[in-house]
């Protein structure tokens, strides 16, 4: 056998030709170690060029990272820009290419309503922690990407879903991500399929929802031509074409049902990769709601032949009534809303008004929907609302639902019934535990003023005193009550308005007797003084201070009156020069004289602070002068607070031992200033005030004018410590209360023509908005009672648990 390994020709060039694809061939005949060094150079640069392709592909891919970094970066910030509301940030996050796409999208942020579906009426509710990471797809040039991010929604009943919302970028100037409108390649071809009552028209990206939606609105339809016509089948010329447009101006309608209405019936309503597109069941489930709900409209107008907009309001109510029956959408009226018609509570009368004028305000909904709900659950049968829906598309006035609206029967035959139905659907109605044994009311019936007090746990009021006004031709006459600090009866104000003059008469009332302390007369427009109790008395409770204002001259008078010589002939009047507290044990008292005007040295704009200040005795006779101030208050009985006017004219609150004048404690305004964040250019402490049974806190009140016109501050002082706590602050002046229990703070101020009162809790320092009512603390700051001109709260500020209290008549207070 021969040594050698012999190859055909076709043998060698198949082996060569296989070779042939990484390097050139090589002559025939070469040494075996020459051609072992050529298979490994041939080797080495296949190394070398895989190395190369790798390093390409590598550099690749960091740049493709660099791109998606840069872009997610440049959406989160875009999220918290349109949160924000910054306008002029956001502006410039917009691509230009389409102006009208754009400034779609800015119109959008700032009526907060980016990632809002108001017409969908499900909500927006942003998460710090999405709940699943944005996904990011780039063009191939890495000039254009999408990022599809999830967003959390809840619907009027308060389902929760979870929707995708997609956002188109490309690169501008400088390599910056802006955002931009998709174009036709994104939504893809136009698709048309139809149903027994729908044709619907939508883009080939969003087919598979488009498809599952038609068939629910199909099944949806048959429901509702069932309960219209009373068990019978939809008609035969029912139809309706829905177009699922990628149009973002759709976006921007509000939840009213009014463009649905006028565009029946034939609808265009923003497709679902607009609104949002379900990533599970329940986004899904608030999608169907809310496409369900606009759909379900026209087909419910086009049924019962309505003609938009003719009571509108009142026919979107009943429509949604039918609709939370159907299953399709929630009744919009959530306990949540009934609250606001609790503690914002429109007068009924508008109900008529929305129905004549056709009218109504943007808030007022509420109100008709709850009418629309209160006559169908309490008055009427359920069926009469078909009736009612026929009898508006008829254009009939003299319909029931007309007569019931128009005769204003919810403030008066149902007045007690209504407005139990509003508190038992709303999200409060907890009737509060350990309710306090009895509440005062006067009440004006005819022309008597009487006292009634309601016994919370046995339910009934009972007239515990009447006071008849004298008839004597007057045009009116008012009286004003207020407790005598031994709670033995009532200082009473009574006037009397005439044609030229004003007469006045103070009186006590007491075990069904009353006595005359004083009565005055004046001139109508010319001079109007009031007679009120300050609150001081004196610590055994017998002795309390009357003054009165005279606003033509602006000088207050005092007076003392003994509770215990105050029967038949002896109840009188002490006049005492100038205003005084006692001390808490009693044995001494605190004089304020009146403002001085044009003493030498006076400084105008600060006279109010400069008052005079005496020491007195127990009757409050002046001993000694001791000071300038304004509404001084006792700590002990060795100290005492007030408000002064400094060499630098400048205003401080000082505690001062009256014994040695000595200053125990002195707080400037610079030094409050310092504790805010963007200190004012001038800040003036204006008043301070004990907290009732705590003495060593201090609340102070600061304002940025003297005028009022500025800031206001609020402040609590620790004495011992020296220890500054901001509480409030607003853009107006405030008038505050602070619970006896020095637990809760009241703050009211003006917003245009209404008073908005807060509540403050001074330990954590969060404010709730409590509306424009009047309030009171009761037992001793455990109870906060709420008064509206119809009803009252009684609510415990810890838990918000809330007890409705309807007085016996319209013309009745509650009696602090």
């Amino acid at each position: 056998m021969s040594k050698f390994d012999w190859q055909t020709e076709e043998e060698a060039e198949a082996v060569w030709h296989v070779a042939n694809s990484a390097v050139s061939s090589a002559p025939q005949g070469l040494s075996p170690r020459l051609r072992r060094w050529l298979i490994l150079a041939a080797t080495g640069l296949l190394l070398l060029g895989g190395f190369g392709y790798w390093q390409v592909r590598q550099r690749v891919t960091a740049v493709s990272q660099a791109a998606e970094d840069n872009l997610l970066a440049t959406h989160s910030l875009l999220l918290q820009v349109a949160a924000a509301g910054d306008e002029e940030l956001f502006r410039g996050m917009v691509s230009g290419r389409d102006m009208g796409w754009a400034e779609t999208q800015i119109g959008l942020m700032q009526e907060g309503g980016w990632l809002a579906r108001p017409a969908f009426r499900f909500f927006h509710q942003p998460s710090d922690q999405p709940t699943t990471p944005p996904t990011v797809t780039l063009s191939p040039d890495l000039q254009q990407a999408e990022v599809q991010f999830a967003e959390s929604y809840v619907g009027l009943g308060g389902e929760r879903g979870v929707l995708a919302q997609t956002a188109v970028y490309h690169q501008g100037s400088e390599n910056r991500w802006l955002l931009a409108q998709p174009d036709a390649e994104f939504w893809g071809a136009w698709q048309t399929i139809g149903g027994e009552t729908i044709t619907l028209t939508f883009p080939q990206r969003d087919q598979a929802v488009a498809e599952r939606l038609l068939a629910d609105w199909e099944a949806e339809v048959v429901q509702a031509c069932r309960l219209i016509g009373n068990g019978d089948d939809c008609p035969n010329d029912l139809a309706l074409t829905v177009t699922l447009s990628t149009s973002a101006d759709l976006l921007q309608r509000s939840n009213s049902r009014r463009p649905i209405l006028l565009m029946a019936p034939a609808l265009e309503l923003p497709t679902p990769t607009l609104v949002g597109m379900p990533l599970d069941d329940a986004g899904y489930e608030l999608l169907r709601q809310g496409y369900g709900g606009q759909v379900l409209t026209a087909v419910i107008a086009q049924l019962l032949d309505y003609t938009c907009c003719f009571k509108q309001h009142f026919f979107t109510a009943l429509v949604d009534r039918q609709l939370s029956q159907l299953g399709v959408q929630p009744w919009p009226l959530t306990a949540a809303e009934y609250d606001q018609l609790l503690l914002y509570p429109h007068s009924v009368d508008r109900v008529a008004t929305a129905w004549q004028s056709g009218r109504i305000f943007p808030s007022d909904w509420r109100i008709v929907y709850a009418a629309i709900e209160f006559l169908l659950t309490q008055v009427v049968d359920n069926g009469d609302l078909v009736t009612w829906q026929q009898a508006i598309s008829q254009q009939d006035d003299s319909s029931s639902l007309a007569q019931l609206i128009n005769s204003n029967q919810l403030t008066t035959v149902w007045r007690d019934e209504w407005l139990q139905f509003i508190y038992q659907h709303s999200a409060s109605a907890q009737v509060a535990q350990s309710l306090p044994r009895q509440l005062p009311y006067q009440c004006n019936i005819q022309t008597d003023t009487v006292v009634q007090v309601l016994d919370l746990a046995e339910q009934q009021w009972q007239e515990i005193y009447r006071l008849s006004s004298p008839n004597n031709g007057y045009f009116f006459t008012e009286n004003r009550l207020s407790w005598l600090p031994d709670g033995s009866g009532f200082l009473i104000e009574q006037w009397q308005n005439g044609r030229n003059e004003v007469t006045g008469n103070l009186l006590i009332g007491r075990n069904g007797e009353t006595f005359m302390l004083r009565t005055f007369s004046v001139e109508v427009l010319t001079d109007y003084p009031g007679y009120y109790f300050t609150g001081e008395q004196d610590p055994t409770g017998r002795y309390m201070v009357i003054a009165t204002r005279k606003n033509s001259r602006l000088i207050t008078r005092h007076f003392v009156l003994d509770l215990q010589q105050c029967d038949g002939e002896q109840c009188e009047l002490q006049e005492r020069p100038f205003w005084f507290t006692w001390s808490p044990d009693g044995t001494r008292t605190l004089l304020a004289g009146a403002e001085p005007r044009f003493a030498p040295g006076v400084d105008v704009v600060l006279r109010d602070w400069q008052r005079p200040l005496w020491l007195g005795d127990t009757d409050g006779e002046p001993v000694q002068t001791i000071s300038t101030g304004s509404e001084p208050f006792w700590l002990d009985n060795q100290r005492y607070g007030t408000v002064r006017v400094t060499a630098e004219r400048q205003l401080e609150f000082a505690v001062v031992n009256v014994d040695t004048g000595v200053d125990d404690l002195v707080v400037t305004a610079a030094e409050v200033a310092a504790l805010l964040p963007t200190p004012p250019d001038s800040l003036f402490l204006v008043a301070a005030q004990p907290f009732p049974h705590d003495p060593n806190r201090i609340l102070l009140e600061l304002r940025e004018t003297l005028a009022g016109d500025g800031r206001t501050y609020l402040f609590q002082l620790q004495v011992a410590n020296k220890e500054l706590r901001r509480l409030y602050q607003a853009t107006r002046p405030l008038v505050y209360e602070v619970a006896e229990n020095g637990r809760f703070l009241t703050v009211r101020w003006r917003q245009g023509a209404a008073d908005r009162v807060w509540l403050v809790d001074i330990e954590t320092g969060e404010a709730t908005m409590l509306g424009a009512e009047r309030v009171h603390w009761v037992e001793n700051g455990r109870w906060l009672l709420r008064e509206f001109d119809t009803h009252t709260l009684l609510t415990d500020p810890d838990t918000a648990q809330q007890t409705l209290i309807i007085p016996p008549t319209l013309g009745c207070r509650y009696l602090p």
